[in-house]
């Protein structure tokens, strides 16, 4: 977790700003060295690089306290990166909308193209819900975001079946722009019922196993757990 609390070393003028410092950073104006800068800053809180002192300010912008504990950002596996790994594709067209200030899609945008791919993949996995009661509800979503992604550009987001559990399954996802990963996301669902989660039917099973992602080194019968 990292918290960094940016002052800016002054304000715009004016008389509705005079004598207030406003209660959030904002800075006079963004340039493009400024942009690459926080994005450099991004890159090394990323890799778990400390940010203090006066050699960590950028131009207008001065870190006033910051809190970083040096995650250990794990890579994924290669075969992660491939889209050919996963036996679904389906292209997403990006926005305007998804970019941020730095001109790449935002991370928030990134996981709303995830879902839009991983709504298309449960559609063709054909699943029908027995009865209104019976639902599918996210428990866990875990992003890696590997690269940037621009628009116009579409995201080719692929998915596949990961893991099968007694009442719930886990859907790994990658998102890809000119044959390049910029993005992993695994995706927990659970099986419920009016009552909470429920053992997974048999159908149901059935028809996840067809999208069962051949991981390397991994037999397929050891991703399905039979237990209910």
């Amino acid at each position: 977790m990292h918290a960094v609390d940016y002052a800016p070393r002054k304000w715009r003028k004016g008389p509705r700003n005079e004598g207030h410092s406003p209660p959030f950073p904002v800075p006079t104006r963004i340039g493009n060295v400024q942009a690459y800068a926080l994005s450099k800053m991004a890159m090394a809180l990323r890799e778990g690089a400390p940010i203090t002192g006066e050699s960590d300010r950028v131009n207008g912008l001065a870190p006033r306290s910051c809190i970083c504990h040096r995650p250990r950002v794990s890579r994924p596996e290669p075969w992660r990166l491939s889209p050919s790994a996963y036996p679904f594709t389906t292209d997403v067209q990006t926005r305007w909308a998804d970019l941020d200030m730095l001109g790449h899609i935002n991370n928030v945008a990134m996981a709303g193209l995830f879902e839009e791919g991983r709504g298309r993949f449960t559609r063709s996995v054909q699943m029908v819900r027995s009865s209104r009661d019976v639902r599918w509800l996210v428990a866990a979503v875990s992003i890696n975001y590997l690269a940037e992604g621009h628009h116009p550009l579409p995201v080719t987001v692929a998915s596949g079946v990961g893991r099968i559990g007694a009442r719930s399954w886990t859907v790994y996802s990658a998102a890809f722009q000119s044959g390049a990963c910029i993005a992993t996301c695994d995706t927990a669902t659970v099986y419920t019922d009016e009552t909470g989660a429920m053992p997974l039917p048999d159908d149901y099973v059935a028809k996840l196993s067809a999208f069962l992602i051949d991981i390397p080194n991994q037999p397929l019968a050891g991703m399905i757990t039979a237990e209910k």
